[in-house]
């Protein structure tokens, strides 16, 4: 009957013993795990959103031949149903050498956030050659 009782505690305390490798393995683990960059993470979308409007015939022609009544909002659409519900956004279409900034009202609504810009040059079309710069302004809400 001793012996059985030693046993018990032999496997007991094999036992305790994976569970504290275990928890030290796992709080090693969970601290030298790396985060996902919010910078970057916008930055793909930022990219992704560009890159369509770049490639896409209907939106490139919506850039070449702008038209600020029913172009922007097309282009606006398309950002905002690809853009995530905790971003806003401001997509601007200027020419090559205009200085492309963020309307006054949403300068005044950033002021204390991070602003997110990039922008991609869609030169032309088959049919035009009217280049314009395409920038895209995102921050959190």
């Amino acid at each position: 009957m001793i012996k059985n009782k030693k046993a018990w505690i032999r496997i007991f305390e094999a036992f305790l013993a994976i569970i504290i490798v275990m928890g030290v393995l796992l709080l090693f683990y969970s601290q030298t795990r790396e985060t996902v960059d919010v910078s970057d993470y916008v930055y793909s979308i930022q990219m992704k959103i560009l890159n369509d409007i770049s490639m896409s015939g209907d939106l490139r022609g919506y850039v070449v031949n702008f038209d600020p009544a029913s172009s922007q909002i097309k282009l606006d659409k398309y950002a905002k149903d690809n853009l995530p519900v905790d971003y806003e956004f401001e997509l601007k279409v200027c020419g090559i050498n205009d200085v492309c900034k963020m309307s006054n009202d949403n300068i005044k609504k950033t002021l204390e956030k991070e602003v997110f810009v990039e922008e991609v040059i869609i030169s032309s079309t088959l049919k035009d050659y009217n280049p314009k710069k395409v920038r895209l302004f995102v921050w959190g809400k």
